[in-house]
């Protein structure tokens, strides 16, 4: 049984909440074990953990200011982890209807180089594009640098309404990582994906 509350609030321009978490994680602890075949395997493991959250977002004229983090126990040794960042966008750019946004964000883990995600200290940049038109078309490119060591990946999203039930996504991402990373075994995790939705 899991057992989840969320507390939201408007006040002015700024919009945060509150949350708290008990029960089975989704995120789960991989421990290398032996299989029957001797063979070695990374076996999930799912605690119960106990997971408070904070988020709060504030709109400054064209600047979006936003804060998350979550500390969490039950997992191995209690830890907090935050992103932080906040997107500038110019609306109607070089006189277009198109509205570009500048983004940043800082990813921190307190579990450091045990953080069971890539993202324990990196910063991400991209930028992110709406036409505005009628087939509701926009982009985002971006690329997340850990600020630990060269690790890095390039990713670019998309889509675009192509007719009133037909919605095409782009997505992509290019792996760089150092042969001594911990998620080297992604390196060659490249991929580029092309979808095409037909809404009934």
């Amino acid at each position: 049984v899991d057992v989840a509350f969320r507390y939201n609030h408007t006040f002015d321009n700024i919009d945060f909440a509150l949350s708290h978490f008990w029960g089975t994680s989704r995120e789960p602890t991989l421990s290398l074990e032996t299989n029957p075949d001797s063979i070695e395997i990374y076996a999930p493991h799912y605690e119960i953990i106990n997971q408070t959250g904070l988020e709060a977002q504030a709109v400054l004229g064209q600047t979006l200011i936003k804060f998350e983090a979550i500390y969490r126990s039950g997992q191995g040794k209690a830890y907090y982890a935050t992103t932080s960042g906040l997107e500038y966008t110019f609306s109607g750019f070089a006189s277009t209807k198109m509205d570009v946004g500048i983004l940043a964000e800082w990813l921190y883990d307190d579990r450091g180089s045990s953080a069971t995600t890539p993202m324990e200290n990196d910063i991400f940049v991209g930028t992110r594009l709406a036409l505005n038109d009628m087939s509701d078309t926009n982009i985002l490119v971006g690329l997340v640098q850990d600020l630990s060591d060269n690790a890095r990946y390039f990713f670019v999203e998309g889509n675009r309404r192509l007719t009133d039930r037909i919605r095409a996504t782009i997505e992509g991402r290019i792996y760089d990582l150092p042969s001594d990373d911990r998620f080297n075994s992604t390196k060659d995790d490249d991929f580029i994906m092309l979808e095409l939705a037909y809404y009934l």
